[in-house]
């Protein structure tokens, strides 16, 4: 195992042994807002992975918007999925999409356009984040993380509630058919 591998994973474990209060410190945009080179690795495997799943799925080229620290207060798109990280790394991943966009996902991944946020809409989300969570998770190469089952979360302006020790960064997307932001909280 590298040594960059071994530095990581000791940067995981201490920073799960303890909770850091620090203030958080502005990165650049890429990095978007974080307290440790783990976020900021995590953050970009989260990008790079979004961009791909889209690429892949649905031929679109998703552009990235400036990433910014957020709270679980600040309103979300219509329909959220939300999965965890742990064991190595103790992380949520809010994948939140507008309704237009995950129609239009439903249209290119199954062959037809939904007219209201039904069953299918639901499972559609959850693989979304699914395949971002698990996509990220491939890139990051850090053993001993899992990734936990997605769970969704539907209605215009709704909530997530992060664990207060968490720092939270929010990296939005659109393209042709929508918007979506994918969201970080790490302890």
């Amino acid at each position: 195992m590298s040594t960059l591998n071994n530095d990581l994973i000791n940067e995981i474990m201490e920073r799960n042994a303890r909770i850091n209060s620090q203030p958080v410190w502005e990165g650049d945009e890429t990095a978007a807002y974080s307290q440790s080179p783990v976020a900021d690795l995590l953050i970009r495997c989260l990008i790079e992975s979004t961009e791909s799943v889209f690429s892949t799925m649905c031929g679109w080229e998703m552009v990235r918007g400036s990433s910014s620290n957020q709270d679980g207060f600040s309103r979300r798109h219509d329909i959220s999925g939300i999965i965890g990280l742990s064991e190595a790394i103790k992380a949520t991943v809010v994948v939140s999409v507008d309704q237009e966009l995950v129609f239009a996902i439903a249209d290119a991944f199954l062959g037809e356009r939904p007219t209201s946020i039904n069953s299918d809409v639901v499972d559609l989300v959850g693989e979304l984040a699914n395949m971002i969570g698990g996509n990220a998770k491939e890139r990051l190469s850090i053993p001993n993380v899992v990734l936990g089952l997605p769970t969704v979360v539907a209605g215009s302006g709704h909530y997530i509630a992060y664990n207060s020790h968490m720092t939270v960064t929010m990296i939005p997307f659109q393209c042709e058919h929508g918007s979506m932001s994918v969201e970080l909280g790490i302890v």
